[in-house]
């Protein structure tokens, strides 16, 4: 036939110019001979010379899998896998990338390395290739900036850790590096949803940390969610300030025990003005009553739990029983006088004597 002619005249070219033409002659040849003789003929004419949009577009639209397959395999350079995977990308079909790259493992490699609309999808041709390290390594890097969807950070943090229990590198700084990095974000991650903005984008560590200075302070808030956000606000104290920012997790940590107090210092105030003429047994009893001496309370409780429970992370004891610059960083406050301060000492005693 004419067309076969037509692109059998250019097999031999070497020069630029013939071969710009030859390329040419493909895109113009290759769809008269689907309408001339179906799409077999021009599958056929495609492999014979090369035309890879045709190859791809006539295996696609007549769902020939195997045979797109059985060139993968077939391929001798890299060129011709690596345009069917971007082929596919640019058309938004990603399973079929993952799919497809079964057979050209390292072209998929690269592609999924190189092309930043396919760098999320990475994890899981790890994770079949039981690449476990690289799994973990490529789901912590999906764990965007700020204005991600909090839901699929959750949802790449949950798997980076249950990934990460199938590694051997226990003993790694990398392992440790980034089980933390997880660990962290799904602290944010839990503290965004206990602090009430579950949907929507991630918010910042600071954003977050605010936001539950806020809401510990909001007076007409129910008693409950007040010690939500403190427990909040001392894990993400701690996280804030990872790794060696001992300083700065004092400070932070020392501001939610102070807005604990300070929120309710006329309480206070008004409490250390009539102790003398209080029950020893009514003053604890209001003493315990307050924000502050609840948070400290339950704040020791979960870090009791923590200890029988023999987690084995990082995290540091910022509570005011037994850290003594957090202590000493709440009672620097200059709203509290000598007796309020008393009080808070009891406060924490008998805290502590509940746990």
């Amino acid at each position: 036939m004419l067309t076969e002619s037509l692109l059998g005249s250019y097999v031999d070219s070497t020069g630029s110019q013939e071969l710009e033409e030859y390329e040419t002659a493909k895109t113009i040849a290759v769809p008269l001979l689907k309408n001339a003789s179906g799409d077999q003929a021009a599958l056929e004419a495609s492999i014979a010379h090369a035309h890879y949009s045709g190859i791809v577009e006539i295996c696609h639209a007549t769902e020939n899998h195997a045979r797109l397959q059985t060139l993968l395999q077939q391929g001798t350079s890299t060129r011709f896998p690596r345009f069917v995977l971007r082929w596919h990308a640019d058309r938004n079909l990603y399973a079929s990338v993952l799919n497809l790259g079964r057979y050209c493992q390292e072209d998929l490699r690269h592609v999924l390395k190189e092309d930043p609309r396919l760098a999320q999808f990475a994890w899981m041709n790890d994770v079949r290739e039981k690449r476990y390290a690289d799994a973990r390594t490529s789901l912590t890097r999906n764990v965007g900036d700020p204005g991600q969807c909090l839901q699929d950070a959750r949802l790449f943090l949950s798997l980076g850790k249950l990934v990460s229990s199938l590694v051997d590198d226990t003993a790694t700084r990398k392992r440790k590096s980034q089980d933390t990095a997880i660990e962290d974000g799904l602290v944010l991650v839990r503290a965004q949803e206990m602090l009430g903005v579950p949907d929507g984008p991630k918010m910042t560590h600071a954003d977050l940390f605010d936001l539950s200075l806020d809401q510990l302070g909001q007076e007409d808030r129910d008693g409950e969610d007040r010690i939500q956000a403190g427990l909040c606000g001392l894990a993400l104290a701690e996280v804030l300030h990872r790794p060696e920012d001992m300083k700065g997790c004092v400070e932070s940590a020392g501001r939610v025990w102070a807005r604990s107090v300070v929120a309710e210092i006329e309480y206070w105030k008004g409490l250390a003005a009539r102790k003398d003429l209080l029950s020893q047994e009514l003053l604890e009893k209001k003493i315990k009553q307050s924000i502050f001496a609840r948070l400290v309370q339950v704040y020791v409780q979960n870090r009791s739990n923590h200890e029988e429970g023999k987690c084995e992370d990082d995290t540091v004891d910022l509570g005011i029983l037994h850290n003594e610059e957090v202590a000493n960083f709440v009672l620097a406050q200059r709203q509290l006088d000598d007796d309020t301060k008393t009080l808070l000492k009891i406060a924490a005693r008998l805290a502590a004597e509940a746990e």
